[in-house]
């Protein structure tokens, strides 16, 4: 049990609650009268499974493509021998089929059994997620060896789950409201693509080496070293700038938005300090730290956002 643990990776799964907590403070700002807490938990429940999901086939994939164990990785599950092959894809079905259960169940409840458009619609995205989740890594065609990983993170983690979680509460009110509310709701999850892929851009830079000497291909690699290290700056400011459009879009008083604003950006400056301090020489563990630190700095931005 202890392997099946690691191999889902909890220090990941706050960035997965962050990203569906900021859907739904979007909700309970903007449509309030449509907001369902039963909505907003299958979500949750959806989105940390389609994350242990990603985590489960990355940890498969990246050992069947030879990266972890060219890098000589004890921390995964089946580079170091903990979960056998044969399991890891009795856990990849099992996970995949809860992914799914869950989220028709998710849909059945949003859609009050209707089996609409919308829900038609959902069922689609929802289907994507499960496979973008899998071929990450897995497979010839795999994203993540290909520069992709990026794109496909900040698409599903932002626009996709905030936007979808607002849908999933409001359907046909989604653009029916002030002109504000949706320009608001897309700087909200534009902010968490923003942060999602910054993590994985900790993660990427943390391998750099090791993955440019197995043949897998990130933003990081075909960036180097020193300009990876902006480009992980750029996504961070970006995501702060994201976040200080969506708090200025809100109806609260300026004095409100200047605080939670100013205090997001005094966290993050920190967490990009942190990063720049970092060299090509910086120990494994100081990246998983920092990794952990940043998923879990990422939940402050929902929580801000309560103000």
């Amino acid at each position: 049990m202890k392997a099946y643990i690691g191999a889902a990776r909890l220090r990941t799964l706050p960035l997965a609650a962050a990203v569906v907590a900021m859907g739904d403070i979007c909700v309970r700002l903007f449509y309030p009268s449509f907001y369902r807490f039963e909505i907003t938990g299958w979500i949750l429940i959806t989105a940390i499974l389609l994350q242990v999901l990603s985590n489960f086939a990355n940890d498969y994939g990246d050992f069947k493509k030879g990266t972890d164990i060219y890098a000589k990785r004890k921390d995964r599950a089946m580079s170091s021998g903990r979960i056998s092959e044969s399991k890891m894809i009795v856990s990849l079905v099992l996970i995949s089929g809860l992914s799914l259960l869950s989220g028709l169940k998710l849909l059945w409840v949003a859609f009050d059994g209707d089996l609409s458009k919308g829900f038609i619609f959902m069922l689609g995205v929802g289907l994507l997620a499960i496979l973008a989740s899998i071929t990450y890594t897995i497979g010839k065609n795999a994203y993540g060896y290909k520069a992709l990983g990026d794109l496909f993170v900040f698409i599903f983690f932002g626009p996709v789950a905030v936007l979808g979680c607002v849908y999933l509460h409001a359907t046909d009110s989604f653009v029916v409201q002030p002109n504000h509310v949706f320009p608001a709701c897309v700087a909200a999850s534009c902010c968490m693509g923003f942060a999602s892929t910054a993590v994985l851009t900790i993660n990427n830079i943390r391998d750099i080496e090791k993955d440019k000497s197995s043949g897998k291909t990130t933003i990081p690699v075909l960036l180097g070293y020193v300009k990876a290290k902006m480009y992980f700056y750029t996504l961070v400011i970006a995501m702060l700038i994201s976040f200080v459009v969506f708090i200025s879009l809100t109806d609260k008083d300026l004095g409100v938005k200047l605080f939670v604003s100013i205090i997001a950006l005094l966290i993050f400056t920190f967490r990009i300090m942190k990063i720049a301090l970092a060299n090509r020489q910086t120990p494994f563990f100081y990246y998983m730290r920092e990794l952990k630190y940043f998923s879990i700095s990422v939940l402050v931005l929902p929580l801000l956002s309560w103000f």
